[in-house]
């Protein structure tokens, strides 16, 4: 681990969490259903969890791989790792 602050955002980069920024960065379809989820939602924690769930959909649109992952995933083919193979990357990395 390092002795250096880290400062996290839980804003993905590139994607505005607002929404317009979301809806800027999501496929048409899915722009068109959130839109439709919006505008049942005015304010308050409901308008958060929209929000956080929106961003992370329109930040997985934003993926130049989405259509082939999406199709792999389908197919049941999409690479899969456990969490000691994550570890042992993050090892060999010094992260």
């Amino acid at each position: 681990m390092s002795a250096q602050p880290h400062h996290y955002s839980s804003e993905p980069p590139g994607i505005r969490r607002t929404p317009d920024g979301i809806a800027a960065a999501l496929t048409p379809a899915r722009r068109m259903q959130f839109r439709a989820e919006l505008g049942r939602i005015s304010n308050g924690a409901a308008f958060e969890r929209l929000l956080d769930i929106w961003v992370c959909r329109a930040r997985l649109d934003q993926r130049p791989d989405r259509a082939e992952r999406v199709r792999a995933a389908r197919a049941g083919t999409l690479r899969t790792v456990t969490w000691d193979e994550i570890q042992r990357g993050r090892d060999a990395k010094g992260a």
